[in-house]
């Protein structure tokens, strides 16, 4: 186990959810390191499962949760406490107002991958229907005005 510079305070390899009870990080931001890490690591299952280990999405996934967002949070923490949360850095922007941005953009980045995954599984699920349906359905007679009447087919 590793130890940040905050007594007390346990990251296990550079895992995201020690930040979310980092007392020095802002309560908003705090809550969207969690969401992130449940996201993240959702679809790095969700991937793993449907056989995409190794895809671009994966390494994207794995990027905002071992690199990306720890960075983010990094560098907030290197801010003087005492001004990052009170003095404009860019365009008017606490480190608070900047942190709570780029954690946003990485929780887009990662419900883009969800997104991505479950359309992909979501085609696969559908083809599989459409081949259950071509193999077992029974035909039927359309009879107009939403009659339908089940055809018996006798085998040859």
């Amino acid at each position: 186990m590793i130890l940040t510079k905050s007594p007390g305070v346990a990251r296990e390899d550079a895992g995201l959810g020690a930040y979310v009870h980092d007392e020095r990080l802002p309560a908003d931001a705090r809550a969207q390191l969690a969401a992130l890490n449940l996201r993240s690591q959702e679809a790095l299952d969700l991937l793993r499962a449907q056989g995409q280990a190794g895809s671009e999405a994966e390494y994207v996934a794995r990027a905002i949760r071992e690199e990306y967002a720890p960075n983010s949070v990094e560098a907030y923490l290197k801010l003087p406490r005492a001004l990052a949360d009170s003095a404009p850095l860019q365009d008017g922007k606490t480190g608070r107002a900047l942190l709570v941005e780029q954690l946003e953009l990485l929780l887009e980045g990662v419900q883009d991958v969800l997104n991505s995954a479950l359309e992909s599984g979501g085609q696969e699920l559908l083809t599989h229907g459409r081949f259950l349906r071509d193999r077992f359905a029974k035909p039927t007679l359309d009879l107009g005005a939403g009659l339908r009447v089940p055809v018996e087919v006798k085998p040859t």
